[in-house]
């Protein structure tokens, strides 16, 4: 499924560091996640794929500085068809491979999150893959206009 880049979000969580990635299938949204960027961690705080799951603390995604063998783990509530179930995430950093995208190669952390939903007599435990690339993207420089008469 194709995803946009992240970019800054107007509507949720509006701090400079927010931006959502919206997901698309045929030039049509099909679903966004709402995420939240420092210079050391990645944080997620809802999702929308037909139906709205705003958490009630940031799940940490990914971290910097990131090495194999890492693991962490974070925890939130969220409020399910009315009501309110626990969830956490615990990521893992297994590998660390390059990975050949159209614009560039890039060093990346291949990831395994494991999501647990539970609450009102359920608990599910979910696995996903995912590589994650440090990638910064270059400004061109300010330019600098003169006005002197």
């Amino acid at each position: 499924m194709p995803i946009s880049f992240c970019r800054p979000n107007p509507v949720y969580r509006s701090s400079p560091q927010s931006c959502v990635i919206e997901h698309k299938v045929n030039s049509s949204v099909v679903g966004r996640e709402w995420y939240e960027k420092t210079s050391s961690e990645l944080r997620l705080w809802g999702e929308d794929f037909g139906d709205f799951y705003g958490f009630s603390n940031s799940l940490l995604l990914a971290w910097y500085p990131l090495k194999v063998n890492d693991q962490k783990y974070s925890s939130a509530t969220v409020r399910i068809e009315g009501l309110v179930f626990d969830i956490s995430v615990t990521v893992v950093a297994l590998t660390r491979e390059w990975v050949a995208l159209g614009f560039d190669t890039l060093n990346a952390f291949k990831l395994r999150y494991v999501i647990r939903i539970w609450g009102h007599g359920i608990d599910q435990i979910g696995f996903l893959l995912e590589r994650f690339c440090l990638y910064k993207v270059r400004q061109p420089a300010d330019r600098v206009t003169d006005r002197r008469p």
